[in-house]
């Protein structure tokens, strides 16, 4: 089912592509970029998370209404997730607690409408981004570095990032530049994306653990994408 959503998804994209195209005499560029996520999850009592590394990589059209400024339609993929400690204590002679690393990771396709505003200043255009942004959850993957003895089952935590939804909505806000050469671009970017729909689908959840339970009735997702790329 998430492959023939995906797939008309990227058919009704590359259409708005060509329609755009054949319908004006505006520029239109076209480019790839990607680069570095550093993402985390909000809204949760959950225990302490910390950040996550990942990726992402996007194509995009951008289309120059004017001198100053031009939107941008993009689609690609993009990691998100967390990671956490846990400990585990264990009541017997002597008495002892293990620690151990857990690392979720969201797979989405994103798609993105990016209004960016820019100063021209020679061959270097610095310029401000923002827009709503559509992700496609894809897959959901879980890790955990354990100690020696540490015989932790995870099926609490498995159960908690299969519950996310498959859809979310938010918005991305951030800075660049484009440097120009004769036949292409490159390009710079750091940019925030944040969750406005809440991403996970049950109300509460409880791992039983001392102080891992919590609610998770307004957990989203945040990233921070540091991206180049070309623009032809």
């Amino acid at each position: 089912m998430k492959s023939k959503t995906l797939s008309f998804l990227i058919l009704i994209f590359l259409l708005m592509l060509i329609t755009v195209k054949t319908s004006t005499a505006q520029v239109i560029s076209y480019g790839i970029k990607g680069g570095l996520n550093l993402s985390d999850i909000s809204g949760t009592k959950y225990r302490e998370t910390k950040t996550k590394t990942g990726f992402n990589l996007y194509a995009f059209a951008e289309y120059a209404a004017v001198k100053i400024f031009s939107v941008s339609a993009e689609a690609g993929y993009t990691q998100k997730g967390f990671e956490t400690t846990y400990e585990i204590y264990e009541q017997e002679d002597p008495f002892y607690y293990e620690v151990g690393q857990v690392n979720a990771t969201l797979s989405y396709i994103d798609i993105s409408v990016l209004a960016k505003l820019k100063i021209h200043a020679g061959t270097v255009t610095p310029y401000i981004i923002a827009g709503p942004s559509f992700g496609i959850l894809t897959g959901e993957h879980l890790s955990s570095i354990k100690t020696e003895n540490n015989n932790y089952n995870l099926g609490d935590l498995e159960f908690f990032i299969l519950n996310f939804k498959t859809n979310t909505f938010g918005i991305k806000a951030g800075a660049g530049a484009e440097f120009r050469f004769s036949k292409l671009s490159v390009l710079l970017e750091a940019r925030y994306n944040a969750d406005l729909s809440v991403s996970y689908e049950r109300p509460e959840f409880g791992l039983g653990v001392e102080n891992w339970n919590t609610s998770s009735s307004n957990i989203k997702n945040n990233v921070f994408e540091f991206l180049a790329g070309v623009k032809f």
